[in-house]
């Protein structure tokens, strides 16, 4: 923004100073001065036009595992709107829009290939009281979903939604979210460890494309 800002006054300036006579007589030689109001106006709409191009909410889904100790122990979903990092669209004053988004995952036995659920509604939180449906802003700070815990008596559970839970035997699985926002859609897929202890809960580094 504050780049914006100094070239139209630059170009204002100039064209003050073509009306004092700095650039020769005026108005005999002021075809030049249409050129002049034609890059403030270019210079106007350089922010707008930016903006809308890179402007656009950028959803990044990361996995994440908690681990405060050894007895407790959690996977987590985490997603970020990625903020503007190049200089020159920064100095542009371009800014991520913030993004309304909402989630689902589902999770597939990797030994039997059985679905385990399906479309499960992901309860989201930057702040505050967990949603279905967040508003994201531009930030390094990610929305964060949990999947996955160990509950007090050492089970390991997978969270499916309005309070309740299936208890998940030990094993490897396939996790899937869908993150959706402004009509577009990111998917994530990831691996994740299940044990007898509560260490032996982790994500794989298996990858997919």
């Amino acid at each position: 923004m504050w780049l914006l800002l100094a070239i139209v006054f630059i170009v204002l300036g100039a064209l003050l100073f073509a009306f004092q006579g700095f650039f020769g007589r005026f108005p005999d030689n002021w075809e030049w001065v249409g050129i002049v109001l034609a890059w403030v106006g270019i210079a106007m709409g350089v922010q707008p036009f930016t903006q809308g191009i890179w402007g656009k909410p950028k959803i990044d889904i990361d996995f994440e595992t908690y681990t405060p100790n050894m007895q407790v122990r959690g996977l987590y979903v985490y997603i970020y709107n990625r903020p503007i990092s190049n200089r020159i669209l920064v100095l542009l004053g371009v800014d991520r829009s913030t993004a309304h988004i909402t989630a689902t995952y589902s999770i597939k036995d990797n030994r039997t290939n059985d679905l385990i659920q399906e479309n499960i509604i992901a309860k989201m939180r930057t702040e505050g009281d967990r949603k279905i449906q967040i508003s994201l802003n531009s930030s390094i700070m990610p929305a964060d979903i949990p999947v996955v815990g160990i509950d007090k008596a050492g089970n390991t559970e997978l969270d499916i939604g309005e309070g309740k839970s299936v208890i998940l035997n030990p094993g490897s699985y396939e996790f899937t979210v869908t993150v959706r926002y402004s009509g577009k859609q990111s998917i994530a897929k990831r691996n994740f460890s299940v044990g007898s202890k509560a260490y032996e809960l982790f994500w794989e580094r298996t990858n997919f494309k």
